[in-house]
């Protein structure tokens, strides 16, 4: 964004709450194959309905956690001003030690550095004019735009391309187009001019008898 000369970008909630909701499914998963194998060695001769069950309390007790803490972290984004969402992502960075450890890391690694750009909308330059998610205009592109073809357009490089092969194309076509044009003008004349000798070879023979 930054070669592109954009001095904001806003990052997509949306696509945020996506990413966690990934994190956390494959979080559960983990848990749900590493709970299996602890409670089978626990109790060797049960079922496989007691281990499920077992495994359900297990991730019920962790799912519960998981949306407490996500419950604290999504209310940032209901925040309507710059300073109060300010002073919210300073109390997140100190409650966050009691969120489940993969949620923090998490965090710590790819919201906390990163915060304000989740949060430009609310600046005084930019409210009503900076939407808080990209997720209509995500919405328009993949109703017009296959998502490989969207793809190019993602970074500097990609759309320097795209702007120059287009440009190629353009010219091409727009050559290709003037050369059917003038076949079209050509025949037409030459058809015109059949005509024209058709209809004087008809007056002479009229005139003949």
């Amino acid at each position: 964004m930054v070669k592109l000369k954009f001095d904001v970008h806003q990052y997509c909630i949306f696509h945020f709450k996506l990413s966690i909701k990934r994190l956390i499914r494959n979080h559960i998963n983990t848990l749900k194959q590493e709970k299996t194998i602890e409670l089978k060695q626990i109790y060797k001769n049960a079922s496989d309905d007691f281990i499920e069950e077992k495994i359900i309390e297990l991730i019920e007790e962790e799912e519960t956690e998981i949306k407490y803490s996500l419950n604290l972290l999504y209310y940032l984004f209901q925040e309507r001003t710059h300073d109060k969402a300010m002073s919210y992502i300073e109390l997140l960075k100190s409650n966050s030690v009691n969120f489940p450890p993969f949620l923090k890391k998490y965090l710590d690694d790819e919201f906390f550095p990163c915060y304000y750009k989740f949060i430009h909308h609310l600046e005084k330059d930019h409210i009503n004019k900076l939407d808080r998610t990209n997720n209509k205009t995500e919405g328009y592109f993949r109703g017009t735009m296959p998502k490989g073809q969207k793809r190019k357009f993602k970074t500097l490089k990609g759309i320097i391309n795209q702007v120059y092969y287009q440009g190629r194309g353009w010219i091409k076509n727009s050559i290709k187009s003037k050369e059917i044009r003038s076949k079209k003008r050509k025949k037409l004349i030459e058809n015109e001019k059949n005509k024209i000798n058709e209809m004087g070879l008809n007056m002479n023979f009229k005139k003949r008898f």
